[in-house]
């Protein structure tokens, strides 16, 4: 599935959280990331998965806004964990 990801964010009482969703299809796969990666390094692995896939890649708070791939322009600001 070759497509930009959809942005999600999900308020939470402390923050929010980002996922980045490909895809469309009924079958679902959750992807996490290291310490010092963002939810958009699973770029690859969502455009490796069949079109009945959707993939969701949760990020850490933070990790989005400082991941070097993405336009600046799509970089929101989410706060820290306190």
């Amino acid at each position: 599935m070759r497509t930009a990801p959809g942005e999600l964010d999900i308020p939470l009482p402390d923050g929010t959280l980002r996922v980045l969703r490909w895809g469309s299809g009924r079958r679902n796969a959750v992807a996490l990331h290291g310490i010092t990666a963002s939810a958009a390094g699973w770029q690859p692995v969502a455009e490796a998965l069949p079109g009945d896939w959707t993939l969701f890649a949760l990020d850490l708070r933070g990790a989005y806004r400082r991941h070097p791939r993405l336009p600046a322009a799509r970089r929101r600001a989410v706060p820290d964990h306190p």
